[in-house]
């Protein structure tokens, strides 16, 4: 009698899990019919393939609805419908009839086992309209017509929302599903992590989509929601004979009750929400214990997403760059570090999404014509004064000897910088989508040479330290011209300090074309900044001149020799950003200006610079004092 007490008591535990189990498979099996009634015409034409690809996916389709029907033990009218579906689909038979067995069968699965077609609380809206900006233009674009950023390369493309004759066979709860489920071998992936409340919502805002043309809000329509949610177009307007004269109003109606579809979005934004969304999903791989491919998620969420509109932001909120760069390497680090608590990581998280939250903010405000123009003047500016300062030293030593023949290979190396800036865009623009990637490389690859070639000038200027001495090798470079490599120094030292710069402004003001503004206000503040910081440059150049010798050059030397360490600190902190090095946050406060971005690495990279130059100065003063003695 206990014995059998216990049985039952089992029974009750074990059964209801068994009838979820089948449940949840028989929801699977009803998304895949869905797909094989709606779908079918596009692989088979008058008995004949028109395309292979999507007869075999019809194929492994209804495969996979019968094994999902003798797992779990269908009743046997019901299976041999399934079967009947099988036959008909490997004759190639006619549309028609396919897609009827098909629907059939789909609704014969749904009275069976009882499977909900309707959400349990109304849809949200305004929650659907979020969620869909941040899960879903990416791919989708941003008024739904399958043209998102991330979207373009995938194959299939990403469903167009507005197409009416695709969408009118799909119902809000064949999109719950899909939002559900996913579909295999394409880019849409399950979003089952959302809640069942988010999937129905953003399920019925984009059947709305297409209607948006009839206006806002409508009242709310006599159909229930059960019919609503459960029937595509074409079932809705059968059952309720429309007319064809009034389906359009009447389905807009039925569709368009809640608000419109999302605003045009500012292109700075879609590239923010796009860096949310990998870092949500890098997330829930680390969940997953996939540490790595979180790791890899978090820094494409920095290259796709932040990397190519860092110009803009730094233009409005260079402190909300600074926390943004350097919470995301706390949230890489805990990421790739097995022992993180899932809490721990999820509040780092957090905070880079209220980062962002405050980026979008900044980039989608209105902006005025003047706003423009200032926007575009402070990134020009910040650029042409980084690249300027060094050009400001090499013309303002060259000017107070006789090394003015020496200024045409500067001359030379700045403009050829320009050149190479510019061609490098265009051909990068043709053969592929310039990336954050390529950015950060290229700027990590080129400060490394800037660096090394600042520090040996750097060094060489103390080494000719005496003001006669070193007339006197300028003599000797303008002589031996390239011979001695003093020529191709110089010019190589003006080529890396301009080339770095000028790629990057390019991107910027790409990135602020496409974002909407005015290309007129974006050139009339880039025209401005560069007039100030020539003037600027030329005025200090002419104020040096004034300055006694001594000063100068050890001023000039010091100063070249600080350069060297905090290009060399970008370097190494843009190697990081790309993933290439590794980057242990220290708990010290960022500072820009010195190319420090409180990592471990880039201290040690740039107290070995430190090191060097001391070492040089102890060495040289030793060799000095042996001389004299």
């Amino acid at each position: 009698m206990k014995s059998k007490f216990l049985l039952y008591i089992l029974a009750l535990a074990v059964l209801p899990h068994l009838a979820f189990a089948k449940t949840q498979s028989s929801e699977l099996a009803v998304h895949l019919l869905s797909y094989l009634s709606q779908d079918y015409g596009e692989a088979v034409e008058n008995g004949k393939i028109i395309s292979q690809g999507e007869f075999n996916e019809q194929i492994e389709f209804v495969t996979e609805v019968k094994l999902i029907a003798e797992r779990n033990n269908y009743p046997s009218p019901l299976l041999n419908s399934i079967h009947d579906l099988d036959r008909s689909i490997n004759a190639k038979e006619k549309v028609s009839k396919v897609s009827k067995l098909a629907d059939t069968i789909k609704f014969q699965i749904i009275e069976t086992f009882n499977i909900v077609t309707e959400p349990k609380n109304p849809p949200n809206f305004a929650r659907a309209t979020k969620l869909y900006k941040t899960s879903c233009v990416q791919c989708h674009g941003d008024r739904g017509k399958g043209d998102g950023i991330a979207g373009k390369d995938l194959s299939p493309k990403p469903t167009n929302f507005l197409d009416l004759d695709r969408m009118r066979g799909i119902s809000p709860f064949q999109a719950y599903n899909t939002i559900s489920l996913g579909v295999d071998g394409t880019g849409m992936t399950s979003y089952n992590f959302l809640s069942e409340d988010d999937r129905w919502s953003l399920a019925f805002y984009i059947s709305a989509f297409r209607y948006s043309e009839y206006g806002g809000p409508k009242k709310p329509s006599s159909v229930p929601m059960t019919d609503i949610a459960a029937l595509s177009d074409i079932d809705l307007v059968k059952k309720y004979e429309v007319s064809s004269d009034d389906e359009m109003g009447f389905l807009a109606s039925v569709r368009n009750n809640f608000t419109y579809p999302p605003q045009q979005q500012k292109n700075a934004e879609k590239y923010l929400e796009i860096a949310e969304t990998k870092l949500s999903e890098s997330f829930s791989l680390f969940k997953a214990q996939k540490t790595i491919e979180a790791n890899n998620l978090a820094l494409e969420a920095y290259l796709s997403g932040v990397e190519p509109i860092e110009g803009i932001l730094k233009s409005n909120n260079q402190k909300l760059v600074v926390e943004l760069e350097k919470d995301m390497i706390i949230y890489r680090s805990l990421l790739k570090n097995q022992n993180s608590s899932e809490a721990s990581v999820q509040a780092q998280l957090k905070k880079l999404k209220d980062h962002l939250s405050k980026a979008k903010t900044v980039v989608t405000k209105e902006t005025t014509s003047i706003g423009t123009v200032l926007m575009s003047f402070g990134i020009v500016l910040r650029e042409a004064l980084e690249a300027g300062l060094v050009l400001l030293l090499l013309f303002s030593v060259l000017n107070r000897f006789e090394g003015r023949k020496l200024k045409r290979y500067v001359h030379a190396g700045w403009m050829s910088a320009i050149v190479s800036g510019i061609i490098l865009y265009f051909i990068s623009e043709a053969l592929f989508t310039i990336s954050g990637r390529l950015v950060e490389s290229l700027e990590a690859y080129v400060s490394l040479i800037a660096a090394a070639v600042l520090l040996y000038v750097g060094i060489w200027f103390h080494r000719h330290s005496n003001i006669e001495k070193w007339k006197l090798s300028i003599k000797d470079a303008v002589s031996d011209s390239i011979v001695n490599g003093k020529t191709l120094t110089l010019f190589l030292i003006a080529f890396a300090s301009v080339f770095r710069e000028i790629f990057e402004t390019l991107l910027f003001m790409k990135i602020m074309i496409f974002d909407g503004h005015s290309t007129m206000d974006i050139s009339l503040g880039a025209l401005m900044a560069i007039g100030l910081s020539v003037t600027l440059i030329f005025g200090a150049i002419k104020f040096s001149m004034k300055l006694k010798l001594d000063p100068l050059f050890k001023f000039s030397t010091g100063l070249i020799l600080i350069l060297s360490m905090v290009i060399f600190g970008k370097a190494i902190g843009a190697f990081q950003k790309v993933g290439a090095l590794q980057a242990t946050q220290l708990n010290l406060p960022t500072v820009d200006a010195l190319g420090f971005n409180a990592t471990l690495e880039v201290l040690i990279a740039q107290l070995l610079v430190l090191l060097i130059i001391f070492m040089y100065f102890v060495l040289s003063k030793t060799l000095i004092l042996r001389s004299s003695h």
